[in-house]
């Protein structure tokens, strides 16, 4: 670790199980955290007119809900779906909500992921 003038860390490389005290800063052990998301889904198309293709991957057997929600936050949709292990499709049919964005929000085991869309005619 190397620091600026004002004492800011400036990590040059990664040392594992070393630690390092200086006099307002003190590292003990430096970890990498992965950024995987903690769930796998495709939308499609986007942009959409009437029918959305919502594809979800389960690890195990469990429960979700899939939300539509519009640009100011109201949920348009909502769905309490069964997922079986691996790939699971959805269609939704927004040929009735008006053109815009949306979210496509995904909760599964307390996970939940947003996706954008854009509803046109």
């Amino acid at each position: 670790i190397e620091f600026n003038q004002s004492t800011t860390p400036k990590l040059e490389e990664s040392f594992a199980n070393e630690s390092y005290v200086g006099e307002d800063l003190e590292v003990r052990e430096l970890t990498l955290k992965s950024l995987e998301k903690a769930l796998e889904a495709e939308i499609y198309p986007n942009p959409w007119q009437d029918n959305l293709t919502v594809n979800v991957f389960a690890e195990k057997q469990t429960q979700g809900f899939i939300k539509v929600i519009d640009n100011i936050g109201r949920v348009a949709m909502q769905y309490n779906v069964g997922l079986l292990k691996g790939g699971n499709v959805y269609q939704i049919n927004g040929a009735d909500l008006e053109n815009g964005l949306y979210h496509i929000q995904i909760e599964v085991d307390g996970n939940i992921e947003s996706y954008k869309v854009l509803k046109v005619e």
